[in-house]
C-alpha cells in the first residue's frame, strides 16, 4: 500500500460511512448566504451513473457517488437537478436526519466506549499511545475532550480526530452531499440502504490491529490533509484519480479494511438496489451513496452491470 494511500485511511472511512460524520459533528443544516461560493454538481463532474433494466426501457436508477462532508456548500446544475426531478423515490445509505442525539449517544456507548475496568493501554501499543497523548496535548483539544478520548476505543478516537481534521480544513457535514439531497427531496419517499447501528457496528468490527493502524496513520502530523486530497479527486470527476486516492490499488480480498468497509457493503447495497428495482418496475430511483462505493473493482455499478443491468456514466 502506498504512503499516499495510508495518509487518508481514516478520511476514506469517514467518507464511506454517513454515521461516522453524524457521530463526530452536527449534521444539522446551516444557512448559506447567496454570495458564498458553491460546488456545482453537473453531469461533467458528478460521479453519476444511469442504470437501465435488462432489455428495453429508460433509466430506472440514477446512482450518485457522494462525500458526506465538503468545504463549501453544494448546488445542482440543471442536468443533475432534472435527474432528481424524474425520480419517484430517493435512496440514501442512511438518512442522518433520523439519527437523534440520544441514539448517537447510545450507539457510541455500545460500540465506542471502553467498559469499566478496561484500559486503553491494553488496546494500543506504547508507541501509538505516546503519539496519542502528544496529539491530545495540542491546543485544539480541551481538557474535557482529552479525558473523553482516553475512554474511547481506537476507532472512536480516530473518529474524534477526524472531526478535528475536518474543522482544520473548514469542511462541514452540514454541506454533505447526502444531506443536501435529503433536504431537497421535496416530498419524495426516502429509502435507506443501512441503519446507523449497522454502520457503527461495521466500524467497531475492525480487528484491533486494523483499528490501531488506522489511528496511527491519523496521528501522523504529515497525514492531516487527507480529506482535501479525497475532495479534490471527487471534485475533479476523474474515476481514475478517485479510485487511486481511495483504494491505492487494493482489490477485494487483499485487505480487511477495504473488504469490511467497502467490498462487502457494496454487495449488500447492490442487492438492496436490485430489490427496489424489482419490487416496482415502474418507479425511478435516485440513489446517493459514498463515492468509494461507485468506483474501482467490486463497485456497486460493476455489480449491477454483472447482474445484467445497463450501467453508464452520465455525461
Amino acid at each position: 500500500m502506498t504512503a499516499a494511500r495510508l495518509r487518508t485511511r481514516w478520511m476514506v472511512l469517514a467518507c464511506a460511512l454517513v454515521s461516522a460524520c453524524a457521530l463526530v459533528a452536527s449534521c444539522a443544516s446551516v444557512p448559506v448566504d447567496d454570495g458564498v461560493e458553491r460546488h456545482v454538481l453537473t453531469r461533467q463532474n458528478a460521479f453519476l451513473y444511469e442504470v437501465s433494466s435488462p432489455g428495453a426501457g429508460g433509466v430506472r436508477l440514477y446512482l450518485l457517488g457522494s462525500l458526506h462532508a465538503l468545504t463549501k456548500p453544494l448546488a445542482l446544475g440543471p442536468d443533475v437537478a432534472d435527474a432528481l426531478d424524474r425520480a419517484d423515490a430517493l435512496v440514501l445509505e442512511l438518512d442522518v436526519r433520523n439519527l437523534s442525539v440520544e441514539e448517537a449517544g447510545e450507539l457510541m456507548l455500545r460500540y465506542g466506549v471502553l467498559m469499566p475496568g478496561e484500559d486503553l493501554s491494553a488496546a494500543l501499543g506504547p508507541e501509538t499511545l505516546a503519539l496519542l497523548h502528544a496529539r491530545l496535548a495540542e491546543p485544539d483539544f480541551t481538557p474535557a475532550e482529552r479525558a473523553m478520548a482516553l475512554r474511547l476505543r481506537p476507532w472512536a478516537i480516530a473518529a474524534l480526530l477526524a472531526e478535528k481534521q475536518l474543522t482544520q480544513v473548514d469542511a462541514s457535514t452540514a454541506y454533505g452531499v447526502d444531506l443536501y439531497f435529503a433536504e431537497a427531496s421535496d416530498g419524495l419517499e426516502v429509502l435507506e440502504l443501512e441503519t446507523a447501528d449497522e454502520q457503527i457496528y461495521t466500524m467497531s468490527s475492525l480487528s484491533d490491529a486494523q483499528a490501531e493502524e488506522m489511528l496511527r496513520e491519523d496521528l501522523a502530523a504529515e497525514n492531516r490533509g487527507g480529506f482535501t486530497v479525497i475532495q479534490d479527486a471527487w471534485m475533479s470527476g476523474s474515476e481514475s484519480a478517485l479510485t487511486e486516492v481511495i483504494f491505492g490499488g487494493q482489490r477485494p480480498g487483499e485487505d480487511e479494511f477495504f473488504d469490511v468497509l467497502f467490498f462487502a457493503r457494496n454487495e449488500r447495497m447492490a442487492a438492496s438496489l436490485q430489490e427496489y428495482l424489482e419490487e416496482n418496475e415502474d418507479a425511478v430511483y435516485f440513489a446517493v451513496i459514498g463515492a468509494g462505493h461507485v468506483v474501482g473493482e467490486g463497485s456497486v455499478p460493476e455489480l449491477l452491470r454483472n447482474a445484467g443491468y445497463r450501467v453508464e456514466r452520465a455525461r
